[in-house]
């Protein structure tokens, strides 16, 4: 009986060259995956404290009765509250690794009409009534029952020549494509008001998109009754955004109702910085 002896065999320094290579090329993406997932965590992080910021700032300013030298506590920190100065000026907060900056501007564009006497004529009128289910736009006595985007209106202004006449061409839509209304016009002062009726209902935001195909400024008046445009708490009972969609457009809020009563407008901004990085900005309309 012969007994045949058998030798381990061990891994040649090729084999530990190749097995070495192959680990160095793998290490190399996952350790990029974990640096962008620990970035992109982090990030996410930045972001969630700069909307929490930033929601505590527009909740102080809309709770405080003047921006004249009030004072907003950010993360219960008595100690070290943000300062706003005054109107127009930015208030501004270093907390930690962010920095908070406020800026606050009045509305010049605020109209009101005393004891529902209209002081501005206006080419056309249209005017937004009903609710939701039975949303109605009415333009020189034609009332057009809308089914669908009952939240939104269009309106496009602009201007051709015919035999050597200026028209203007008015649409008013409730999508970009579907016409409610076209007028044609040979005359006009660039004036158009849209008009939230008493009947108005609607638990949603009312969208006023504008585009200006003239070279001159085009004046959107929005009309919202007095005892309509702010509860006690400030919020709007009548929600509506003016949607700048191209050309020289300025929006005016009108009012119908007493002078004295109607609310102030602002425009607030918010930025929060890390490292003097911009990391997340709002802008809200504040009522006093």
């Amino acid at each position: 009986m012969s007994i045949k002896s058998k030798k381990k065999k061990g891994m040649t320094l090729l084999e530990v060259i190749i097995s070495i290579a192959i680990i160095g090329i793998m290490i190399v993406p996952i350790g990029n995956m974990i640096l962008t997932s620990v970035k992109i965590n982090k990030n996410g992080e930045d972001k969630q404290q700069a909307v929490y910021l930033s929601q505590q700032v527009l909740d102080g300013l809309k709770s405080i009765g003047s921006f004249e030298n009030a004072t907003i506590v950010l993360n219960n920190d008595s100690s070290n509250p943000l300062l706003i100065n005054a109107l127009g000026t930015a208030g501004s907060l270093n907390l930690g690794d962010y920095r908070v900056d406020v800026t606050i501007n009045r509305k010049n564009q605020d109209v009101s009409y005393n004891n529902n006497d209209t002081s501005t004529s206006y080419d056309e009128k249209v005017e937004v009534s009903r609710d939701d289910d039975n949303r109605t736009f009415t333009l020189d006595g034609t009332v057009k029952t809308i089914s669908n985007n009952k939240n939104d209106l269009y309106i496009t202004v602009n201007s051709s020549v015919s035999g050597g006449v200026t028209q203007y061409n008015l649409t008013f839509n409730n999508t970009t494509t579907n016409n409610i209304f076209t007028i044609t016009k040979n005359t006009f002062t660039n004036k158009i008001n849209v008009k939230f009726s008493d009947l108005y209902e609607s638990g949603s935001n009312f969208n006023i998109h504008v585009t200006n195909g003239l070279t001159s400024e085009l004046k959107v008046y929005v009309t919202v009754p007095i005892d309509r445009v702010f509860r006690e708490d400030n919020s709007r009972t009548i929600k509506y955004s003016s949607v700048n969609e191209g050309g020289l457009v300025s929006f005016y809020n009108a009012s119908e109702g007493n002078a004295d009563t109607f609310s102030k407008n602002y425009d607030a901004k918010v930025e929060i910085f890390k490292h003097n990085d911009l990391i997340y900005s709002v802008n809200s309309n504040i009522a006093k």
